[in-house]
């Protein structure tokens, strides 16, 4: 098993998951929580290092949700449904490049 993945080579939506993305041989967990007006943060924290804290990463009004993409890279999934509002879906592709995590592709869907 590669060290990049802590279990499955993709996981089920989740409010958290652990992975080892940077790769240094110990397993960082990822949070995301909303703050109650529709934008979601985004909580890494690291054994032995200070815990990253992206605020305000992502705009949704269902809750947010993590997964793990076949490659290793963490998804960051949000979504805005509902009548007359711009419906759409959007994932954050991020992974750990150049000593920092990095948001390195998005995706979304209008309708």
């Amino acid at each position: 098993m590669s060290a990049l993945i802590a279990s499955s080579a993709v996981s089920e939506p989740a409010r958290s998951l652990t992975a080892d993305l940077d790769r240094d041989g110990r397993v960082e967990t990822f949070m995301v929580s909303d703050n109650g007006e529709s934008f979601t943060t985004l909580t890494i924290t690291r054994p032995g290092k200070p815990t990253v804290v992206a605020c305000d990463i992502a705009w949704s009004l269902e809750p947010a949700t993590l997964t793990r993409a076949g490659n290793g890279s963490l998804l960051l999934n949000t979504s805005h449904i509902g009548i007359g509002r711009s419906p759409h879906e959007q994932t954050l592709t991020i992974a750990y490049r150049g000593g920092a995590y990095r948001v390195i592709g998005i995706t979304r869907s209008n309708w």
